[in-house]
């Protein structure tokens, strides 16, 4: 399978940085595969995962070394807890940013699709096993020679209640 890299304009925009972020990240150890180079005609380029991965683990490393003793105690002063909030927000802008990833390569289905989906395919076989009660009562009828309203009432209870038992829970959204 091949993957889906990104150039550092892109990278910028999924992060809501500018660009001269991504290259101070970039000296500080963030996975790049490709650097510009000029010379070969060569743009940036980032797989959005690794850097994802890097973008938290600097966010967690960066939160445990600027922890103050204070704010173990109790007592942590606001420029800390503002500190706290921007790379909790890091972290979810990148994660946000993983998950439109996936979505864009398809890799993601919204929950209402899948419902959607669901409900036409259960409604779509419903329709089938009642057609299927009219059909076997017919041929029974007629092989046995017996009532075939009668056959198909018969037909139709035990469907119904077959069907009454496989729609309850189980399979929960």
């Amino acid at each position: 399978m091949s993957k889906y890299y990104f150039d550092i304009l892109q990278l910028a925009e999924i992060f809501n940085v500018r660009r001269h972020t991504i290259v101070g990240w970039v000296n500080r150890g963030c996975p790049v595969i490709h650097k510009s180079d000029r010379v070969k005609r060569q743009d940036w380029q980032f797989d959005l995962a690794e850097v994802v991965r890097w973008h938290e683990e600097q966010s967690k490393q960066q939160m445990l070394q600027h922890e103050p003793v204070s704010s173990l105690v109790g007592a942590e002063d606001e420029q800390t807890r503002i500190e706290k909030a921007q790379r909790r927000k890091a972290v979810a802008e990148a994660e946000i940013a993983e998950l439109q990833l996936a979505k864009t390569r398809g890799d993601l289905i919204e929950k209402r699709k899948v419902k959607e989906i669901l409900a036409s395919i259960a409604q779509r076989d419903l329709m089938s096993w009642h057609r299927w009660g009219y059909y076997v009562a017919k041929i029974l009828a007629s092989e046995l020679d017996v009532d075939e309203e009668r056959t198909h009432g018969i037909i139709e209870m035990h469907l119904r209640q077959q069907l009454r038992e496989l729609s309850q829970p189980g399979l929960e959204f």
